[in-house]
């Protein structure tokens, strides 16, 4: 874990319209009362994208996928697993987790992602190239996301992950190998690499 601290993250740019849902979605959201739709969005079920409400299980896109994830708080990103999910879609979304750059101030009441919502935060150096603004949220983009699932590796899943990451942005997987610590210096760092190397093998 590095102690730099990154300058700020990129800024997005002119940011397009919110992800229009499919009629089933605004059916399924229009099935609950007005009270109903604010405590499942207070839950994190629902999101609310300017008076429409998008399950997130029911996102096709990594833009819609993001879009269904509650608004973080700056300078937070969705990283980790719930960065994975948004990349790939493929596995059922894990608890969010988000990181922030070490000496970066942050605050979120403990509401902000809804009642219940468990969102662990690394601090960790974060460059402006390593996260992309798909509409209103900032997610660690597929290459430091990879690199970030390669040197923790804390469940079984995330071999998965990291498979599906390969096998769907490739060059950004095989971009993350150079992101890791120089040489195998540490266990992490071959485990890492080791990882990332199975990941890709597995997706040829």
């Amino acid at each position: 874990m590095h102690q730099t601290e990154a300058n700020g993250l990129r800024t997005p740019g002119t940011r397009s319209s919110a992800h229009a849902p499919s009629p089933e979605c605004s059916a399924l959201a229009a099935f609950f009362s007005p009270e109903e739709r604010r405590r499942l969005t207070l839950d994190g079920l629902l999101n609310d994208l300017g008076g429409v409400h998008l399950p997130w299980f029911a996102a096709s896109t990594p833009r819609a996928r993001a879009a269904s994830l509650p608004t973080l708080p700056e300078p937070l990103v969705w990283a980790g697993r719930t960065a994975a999910w948004v990349w790939t879609g493929s596995r059922r979304r894990p608890f969010y987790e988000a990181m922030t750059a070490p000496g970066r101030r942050w605050d979120i009441r403990r509401d902000a992602l809804g009642s219940g919502v468990i969102c662990r935060i690394r601090h960790m150096r974060l460059q402006h190239s390593h996260v992309d603004a798909l509409d209103r949220a900032r997610v660690t983009g597929p290459t430091r996301t990879a690199r970030d699932l390669a040197m923790t590796l804390e469940h079984p899943d995330d071999c998965v992950l990291l498979a599906d990451l390969a096998a769907q942005h490739r060059h950004a997987v095989e971009r993350a190998l150079p992101m890791l610590p120089a040489g195998d210096q540490t266990q992490h760092s071959a485990h890492a690499r080791r990882a990332l190397q199975q990941a890709l093998a597995l997706s040829r």
